[in-house]
């Protein structure tokens, strides 16, 4: 098999759109030529806008014929895909944004045409999440982690706090270190439609994930603008040097999971599993999806093909 097997379904969703795109076709070209599934559901990711949030986007800015036809390409190999627009900051001016309402509308448009995968959007703001579904209610919503990071702060992120979320949004990406708390996890509802990382480098409970998120959002509104970016790169080198000065003391701390730990997730009814990694180079995204996704030996074969149909 090509494919892992953890016991049960899994859902994975891939940080590859608009950033790894041609080696995820390659892939899933690959996977159809050694008669297997390549078992990826979804990807997510997305250029420059005003809505978007998170990390700064590889490819940020590809024109917007070419985002359309990319997710048109992964609908038509029926992989759903997920915009992230995580932003902490929306507005309702911004909710007009041109750029951000065409690959919307789009998508939702793809949804219509009964896509198992369904696109969707990753999100922050209420505001924005309110005017999604009524605007494209085709849409899946998916609650990012940047909610409870900025919200209420990783390590008190209750799971009261997101069985709330999870009666707005249709998924919700929840902090992986919880998967340590067994109360928790007995405490939280709908098990099917929660989605965890899986190769969450970051600290566990990170205090700084927030004010991270927050600056990462600033840094790449501030690239779009043309503004001056001296102070928000000083402040983000502020967060990176407690990150790196807290591992070097304490190297083996993290969050991203085992394979043990996936099975005991999937056991209890949780089928969504996320991959970070779009702004990873192609080295460390293959090694992620060699890790979680496919059987090493299996895997290789695939990279050995795809090596081949470049030659």
């Amino acid at each position: 098999m090509l494919v892992k097997d953890y016991g049960g379904e899994i859902d994975w969703n891939i940080g590859a759109f608009c950033g790894h795109d041609e080696m995820m076709f390659d892939i899933d070209k690959a996977c159809k030529m050694a008669c297997e599934k390549n078992g990826i559901r979804y990807v997510f990711g997305s250029i420059s806008t005003i809505l978007q949030g998170g990390r700064i986007p590889p490819q940020k800015n590809l024109p917007v014929s070419e985002v359309l036809s990319r997710a048109d390409k992964y609908n038509e190999l029926g992989i759903g895909v997920r915009l992230t627009f995580s932003s902490p900051f929306v507005t309702r001016g911004d909710l007009v944004d041109e750029t951000s309402n065409i690959m919307l509308r789009h998508l939702d448009h793809n949804n219509q045409n009964g896509l198992k995968n369904r696109n969707g959007v990753i999100v922050m703001s209420d505001l924005l999440a309110d005017y999604i579904r009524y605007m494209y209610p085709n849409l899946e919503l998916i609650s990012s982690q940047v909610k409870p990071s900025v919200e209420v702060g990783l390590g008190n992120d209750s799971a009261e706090y997101y069985n709330r979320l999870l009666d707005r949004f249709d998924i919700v990406v929840v902090n992986p270190f919880k998967i340590h708390d067994e109360q928790f996890i007995k405490n939280l509802h709908n098990h099917d439609r929660v989605e965890f990382i899986v190769n969450h480098r970051c600290l566990p409970n990170c205090p700084m994930a927030g004010r991270h998120y927050q600056l990462n959002t600033k840094l790449g509104q501030a690239i779009v603008n043309g503004d001056d970016i001296t102070e928000l790169q000083n402040q983000l080198a502020t967060v990176y040097n407690y990150c790196g000065s807290t591992r070097n003391s304490n190297p083996l701390l993290g969050t991203s999971m085992n394979e043990d730990e996936i099975k005991m997730l999937v056991s209890q009814g949780f089928k969504h599993f996320k991959i970070e990694g779009r702004e990873n180079n192609i080295i460390s995204f293959v090694r992620d999806l060699g890790d979680y996704v496919f059987n090493h030996e299996m895997f290789e074969r695939v990279i050995h093909a795809i090596a081949g149909m470049m030659l």
